[in-house]
């Protein structure tokens, strides 16, 4: 089968830098069967357009609400939509073969013309280790979720060849500590820079969990050195401002020729 790839996201947002993962996941499946598969743009689905291409499938993969979509798309047959973009919280999980197949980190290269910074496109192993959280926030995906549980392996989606690996888990330390701490343990001996692009939960820190995440090459993007730690509510100020203290004074006590 001829197969169609859009990334809504790439193509309707400016500046967007990240790949789709289910996008990619979508491509490896697919090449995987033997069938031709490339990222295409919503010109060249365009029942109007001059030199619009045949497909035998089309998917199309949003992450974020408020990014628009051509209204035409939902009057192809062909076409299946996906994402939290599109369903928000009741979006459909990915079969599970599909799921757990690993990312084509090739399926972008046709694409490399529009996107502005491809740091996390040639850069990173993408993926997640665990899924859900229990902290029932209204503005996120995961209201509905009510614990995080280990999702895949990290040989998964890691590739060798990649220098970082980016984590797209929604609360990675809402695990015990003892599934937490196998996930640490295998990122420590792969030994390359990690980055929690979601942002890790600081209510859940203790000083076990700090001295383990100080023991990973933790990556911040073009940022370095960077933690990144989510703020959501103002009720939580005190223990994130507990939490962070004890944070980074274990932080500096390991590298006290560090300022801030």
């Amino acid at each position: 089968m001829n197969i169609a790839l859009i990334d809504n996201d790439l193509l309707m947002r400016d500046n967007h830098n990240f790949p789709n993962l289910a996008i990619m996941k979508l491509s490896a499946f697919h090449k995987n069967k033997g069938d031709v598969v490339e990222i295409a743009t919503f010109n060249e689905i365009n029942p109007l357009a001059l030199f619009k291409k045949e497909y035998d499938k089309i998917y199309i993969s949003k992450a974020f609400t408020e990014t628009p979509t051509p209204s035409f798309v939902y009057n192809l047959p062909n076409v299946k939509i996906g994402g939290t973009g599109f369903y928000f919280d009741k979006a459909e999980p990915l079969p599970y073969e599909i799921e757990h197949t690993k990312p084509d980190y090739d399926a972008y290269n046709s694409a490399y013309r529009i996107i502005k910074d491809t740091m996390f496109y040639t850069d990173y192993s993408i993926g997640y280790t665990t899924r859900g959280c229990f902290r029932h926030c209204l503005f996120c995906v995961n209201i509905n979720s009510n614990k995080v549980k280990v999702h895949s392996h990290i040989d998964e989606f890691y590739d060798s060849s990649r220098k970082k690996i980016v984590l797209l888990d929604d609360n990675v330390l809402g695990l015990p500590n003892n599934e937490l701490f196998k996930i640490f343990d295998k990122f420590q001996e792969i030994n390359k820079p990690i980055n929690y692009k979601q942002g890790l939960d600081i209510r859940l820190l203790s000083k076990e969990r700090i001295d383990r995440l100080f023991r990973l090459k933790y990556d911040g993007g073009k940022g370095g050195f960077t933690y990144y730690f989510a703020f959501d509510l103002w009720e939580n100020k005190s223990k994130i401002e507990e939490n962070l203290k004890m944070f980074s004074e274990m932080y500096f006590e390991r590298k006290p020729d560090v300022k801030w």
